[in-house]
């Protein structure tokens, strides 16, 4: 599996020195420890949170905790509005991912894939053929 980038403009004027460190950690050190621990510190009350929540379910998926990654994504997909950077069908992409990675089989998320190919917004519906297909090969059925 691997995760698509997720993405550094949050077109905000203001800069949260917590948002810019983690940032600083996950893209040009890719240390997502540190990254989460930087996110981590964004409080509910923050007009950031929603922002480290973003970078928060991010660095989590690419450090494989796909149960908080899984909790993030959808924190982001239960908000009425987002930020303009954020793409709500790349955040639902991202959580599917995460719920594979986290033991999902095809029948847990066929659903969810089968939206991604109806809707036909690329790259996903792509993306999402080629998962279920993957999902559905005889070796993955097979149990040791």
């Amino acid at each position: 599996l691997t995760a698509d980038s997720a993405g550094d403009k949050s077109g905000a004027e203001e800069v949260n020195p917590l948002i810019e460190q983690g940032k600083q950690a996950y893209f040009n050190q890719t240390d997502y420890d540190a990254a989460i621990g930087y996110f981590n510190q964004i409080t509910t009350d923050s007009q950031y949170y929603v922002e480290a929540q973003y970078y928060l379910a991010h660095a989590q998926l690419q450090n494989k905790n796909y149960t908080p990654a899984i909790q993030h994504f959808n924190f982001l997909l239960n908000q009425p509005e987002l930020p303009a950077f954020m793409n709500r069908s790349k955040i639902q992409w991202h959580q599917l991912l995460a719920k594979v990675g986290n033991g999902a089989t095809l029948s847990d998320v066929e659903a969810e894939l089968d939206q991604f190919i109806q809707d036909g917004e690329p790259p996903f519906n792509q993306k999402a053929v080629d998962l279920k297909a993957q999902l559905n090969s005889f070796w993955r059925s097979i149990s040791f």
